[in-house]
């Protein structure tokens, strides 16, 4: 019987550079049969967000009881994030969540995800206490994790530095949800200033928070980074940012 141990000695970078859980052979899903083996590598190997939705849905039908389930479900959450579908991601996190609540991959794509589709909702609050809860219990699951045994120092330093500066950006994006700039400010500069590839879409989100606190020097600086380091449209953003921060400034 094959199991997802092959896999991993097939396809173990791909495995590390998704970061979903950190398998170790020790906690190997292990595949009842070839055909549900299979299918999973197809889902696996599928570059297409649609026929990963299809693939994953056929999944969870044929195998409900699969030691796989938790992966498919976070394939499936990540191809509801590239399709945009706000809804579809919500259902597909949960799921992987309810079986690995410990998973920092989905821990930080939800709560990235959350505070995007929470203006005019009835349960805006709610999802809010969720994305926070979600950030909170990523960066205490990195901080205590051990380093991979297969992960330079290095690599992982970067790795780490990047999904807490992730998380740090979607308590930033809570905070301006709820109307705290301040907090806002905070926590997009920990994300902005904490990672260690600076990114253009942290530095354009601190200049927001910046210039909605009447931080306009600040504002000024932040948005001229993101013009430095963005491309395409969040470049073109930054640019617009700056003119927004001079007419203000000039109020």
């Amino acid at each position: 019987m094959r199991t997802l141990f092959l896999l991993v000695l097939t396809l173990h970078s791909d495995v590390q550079a998704q970061f979903g859980p950190l398998i170790s052979t020790a906690q190997t899903p292990q595949a009842k049969s070839a055909e549900e083996l299979d299918l999973y590598l197809e889902i696996y190997g599928s570059t297409d967000s649609r026929s990963v939705v299809a693939l994953t849905n056929r999944f969870t039908a044929a195998y409900p009881q699969s030691d796989f389930l938790a992966l498919v479900y976070e394939h499936q959450t990540l191809a509801y994030q590239q399709m945009n579908n706000y809804e579809g991601l919500l259902r597909a996190g949960e799921k992987t969540l309810s079986l690995q609540p410990r998973n920092v991959k989905v821990l930080v794509t939800m709560a990235l995800a959350i505070p995007n589709g929470v203006t005019g909702r009835s349960d805006s609050s709610r999802l809010l206490e969720q994305s926070e809860s979600y950030a909170r219990l990523a960066l205490k699951e990195l901080e205590e994790k051990k380093i991979p045994q297969d992960l330079a120092l290095q690599e992982w330093e970067a790795m780490k530095s990047g999904l807490e500066s992730e998380c740090q950006e979607a308590l930033g994006h809570i905070s301006m949800k709820r109307g705290d700039f301040a907090a806002a400010v905070r926590a997009f500069h920990a994300a902005a200033f904490g990672n260690s590839k600076p990114n253009a879409r942290q530095f354009l989100r601190l200049s927001s928070a910046y210039l909605l606190d009447r931080q306009f020097g600040a504002a000024e600086h932040a948005a001229a980074r993101a013009v430095e380091l963005g491309e395409g449209q969040i470049r073109q953003l930054a640019l617009q940012q700056l003119q927004e921060i001079h007419a203000q400034s000039r109020k």
